[in-house]
């Protein structure tokens, strides 16, 4: 089943029109790229990153396996680059490889198959699923000492960027709600806003930079 549905891509495109977290987020992402390497975004959904680092003059392509989400980044950005593809059945090489709230970097054999596609580093968002400004950063330490005992040469930093979802009215927060947390417990802020609800989607996360050796 495929992560994006009509109603959450309406919701998404909602929130982010009403957001700097994309700007803000390629900003810092931006900070670990040059402009005369390749870049691949792995898992981009709808495609905001890649075309925000397009912008800003990166040769960077966006590549997810849902085709709502590349149909919907290639009409929403028409000049940045999307391919519809599995990330962990590439036959690519390039620079830097680029993944935000996705690769479960701990999880099977998943460094190594992403080491594999690169040359240089790769560039990872832990996202720590908090809902909150509250977290202490548990999933990006976990992260860390992971990488810390494989001997990988890394470095990273903490975050927390605003990323709030405006709702029109109870109809669409309970869209929001099913959307977004079917399976796990709602840890989130909703409030009630003169023309609707706001739900208050703080976003925090480490950001890895991991470089890959000889």
């Amino acid at each position: 089943m495929m992560w994006w549905s009509d109603d959450k891509i309406r919701l998404y495109e909602i929130a982010a029109s009403a957001s700097c977290f994309h700007d803000e987020l390629a900003s810092l992402i931006s900070q670990h790229l040059n402009k005369d390497e390749t870049i691949y975004e792995l898992g981009c959904g709808l495609g905001y990153i890649t075309s925000r680092l397009n912008d800003k003059g990166y040769n960077i392509t966006g590549l997810d396996s849902d085709n709502k989400a590349i149909s919907f980044a290639k009409n929403k950005f028409p000049l940045a680059s999307y391919i519809l593809g599995d990330a962990f059945n590439l036959d690519i090489s390039v620079d830097v490889i680029i993944c935000v709230f996705f690769g479960r970097l701990r999880e099977e054999d998943n460094l190594n198959k992403l080491f594999s596609l690169c040359k240089k580093r790769i560039i990872y968002i832990q996202n720590e699923h908090a809902g909150s400004l509250e977290t202490e950063f548990e999933r990006s330490k976990e992260t860390a000492e992971f990488l810390k005992q494989r001997g990988v040469t890394f470095s990273y930093t903490t975050h927390r960027l605003s990323f709030d979802q405006p709702l029109k009215d109870e109809e669409e927060l309970s869209t929001f709600l099913s959307e977004n947390y079917k399976t796990r417990d709602i840890n989130i802020k909703i409030e009630k806003a003169s023309n609707g609800f706001i739900a208050r989607n703080n976003k925090a996360f480490g950001l890895f930079e991991i470089i890959k050796g000889e």
